[in-house]
This record gives C-alpha cells, structure tokens and sequence, in this order.
C-alpha cells in the first residue's frame, strides 16, 4: 500500500471538513451563540491539519483498491474526530 496517496487523500478530506464546518459558524453568527469561538478555533485545526498532510505527503499518482479502503476508513476517522473539536471546545 502506498501510504503518500493514502495521507494526502486524507488530507483532502479534513480540508473540506473543515471549510464545511464554516456553515455552523454563519449560522451562529446570524444567532449570535456564544460557542462561535469553539469552531472558529475548530476550522483552524481542522483545515492546518488536512493542508499540513497535503504538503507533507504530495502525491500524484493513481488510488488503488488498498488505498481507497484505506483512505475511506481514515477519512470517517478522522471526520469523527474533528467532527467532535466544536463539542469539546464548547464544553458540551
């Protein structure tokens, strides 16, 4: 298995987590909660860490059935994980 492609596509993933996570932010703008801290801090970490395994594992070449499984269950477990950063930045 080629481990390069498999973080860099994981990479991807969290960055896009990550510029999704700015919907909650706007609608907790537009409702002025006090939890907006909690995902600006959220995307920051987020979006650092998915360019971050981008520069760090750039990779061009073609995604095999290894690395499509491997970069499937990465990427839920990574989502999962930094799904979670609002809540426990929030406190809740």
């Amino acid at each position: 298995m080629k481990y390069r492609i498999v973080l860099n596509a994981t990479g991807s993933v969290l960055t896009l987590l990550g510029v999704s996570m700015v919907f909650p932010l706007i609608c907790g703008l537009l409702y002025q909660e006090k939890v907006i801290v909690a995902f600006l801090f959220s995307i920051i970490i987020t979006v650092a860490s998915g360019l971050c395994l981008r520069k760090l594992f750039p990779s061009q070449e073609a995604i095999g059935p290894k690395e499509g499984f491997a970069i499937a269950t990465l990427g839920w477990i990574s989502a999962a994980g930094f799904g979670t950063l609002p809540f426990l930045f929030a406190g809740t």
